[in-house]
């Protein structure tokens, strides 16, 4: 599957981290959006991850052929040392796998996981977005 991760229009730098780290952990695109609409982001793409950040927090939204399909709003994130290999893919609580499994490969977590996703970044970073 080819797949896009990308900003809101006008990111702010934490956001261009998470979307870089979650493009490295999916081995999909990465782009800074612009002005780019989304029908300039889906051409050659099956889906588009797009993170942004509002005054209630943050938000990762997926798009298939075109169309919002699923959208997390989280609070807040935490950046950890991984202290394993990398782990390539998402790994999600039990609500959000449910959300995110039919339009793209995600892993359920381990009962009680803390945090909404999961997913492994470059320079050992582990990232965890939290609910």
């Amino acid at each position: 599957m080819n797949i896009l991760v990308t900003t809101s229009r006008k990111p702010v730098q934490e956001v261009r981290m998470l979307a870089r780290e979650l493009a490295f952990a999916l081995h999909a695109d990465f782009l800074t959006r612009g002005k780019a609409g989304i029908a300039d982001l889906m051409a050659g793409h099956d889906a588009v991850f797009i993170i942004g950040k509002d005054r209630a927090g943050y938000i990762v939204s997926l798009f298939r052929r075109g169309e919002c399909v699923a959208e997390i709003p989280f609070s807040g994130y935490e950046v950890a040392e991984r202290t394993g290999p990398v782990e390539y893919g998402l790994v999600s609580n039990r609500p959000v796998y449910e959300l995110l499994n039919r339009y793209v490969e995600v892993r359920p977590g381990s009962e009680g996981m803390e945090g909404l996703l999961m997913y492994d970044g470059r320079q050992k970073r582990r990232i965890v977005l939290k609910g």
